[in-house]
């Protein structure tokens, strides 16, 4: 499936997605219509052994939350460094129900801005 899918819908179920290259301590935290697929492509296209740490169905929206949450680690695109408190929030959402899950997500807000606009502003604020 596309890259796009952050245009669909925000409440659409997909799966969202964390995946992990240990050998360079990144989390990529993904979305996808396709998870097997997926993860075959990332698997396929990374220069280091990857792992699927997590999966749950999930929105574009939820996706985008957890993007904002973690920005301060962001290292390329959809990969962050693996923090403890990423991988905090993984073991939780492994061990929680569904309305655990939603109540989570509802406390957790996406940001308005697309994420360069983000990223722009983020450092507007450290320079001031």
């Amino acid at each position: 499936m596309s890259r796009h899918i952050n245009t669909i819908g925000s409440r659409q179920k997909y799966w969202l997605y964390f995946v992990e290259a240990a050998e360079v301590s990144r989390i990529k935290i993904g979305l996808t219509g396709n998870l097997d697929a997926r993860i075959q492509a990332i698997r396929t296209s990374s220069p280091v052994k990857v792992s699927l740490l997590h999966s749950l169905r999930g929105t574009a929206r939820q996706e985008r939350a957890l993007h904002c949450r973690f920005i301060e680690s962001q290292d390329h695109c959809d990969w962050f460094n693996a923090t403890d408190d990423l991988r905090s929030l993984i073991e939780t959402l492994k061990h929680s129900s569904r309305s655990e899950i939603s109540s989570l997500f509802r406390r957790m807000k996406a940001h308005p801005l697309k994420r360069p606009q983000i990223a722009a502003w983020r450092k507007l604020e450290v320079a001031s």
